[in-house]
């Protein structure tokens, strides 16, 4: 069964605008990578993605994407 990680809400980033967008932090991630007892290593191999881009997503350097949150969703 896919991982469910919760998002944050916030006001839009690009405008601030009263619309809320989904931000899912961090450390989500990581915790929902962690509970499928995957290395960042072995994630980034299995998605194609560089070890450098996901951890900066796990350490909120960057946004995740919607390609990222939905490889980490489907984490088992």
């Amino acid at each position: 069964m896919p991982t469910k990680i919760k998002p944050r809400l916030c006001p839009c980033p690009t405008c601030g605008a009263a619309r809320k967008v989904r931000v899912y932090r961090g450390a989500d991630l990581r915790h929902a990578r962690e509970r499928a007892d995957l290395k960042l290593r072995e994630l980034a191999r299995r998605s194609g993605l560089s070890v450098g881009y996901l951890s900066d997503v796990e350490l909120d350097r960057r946004r995740a994407t919607a390609r990222v949150v939905s490889l980490y969703e489907a984490l088992p």
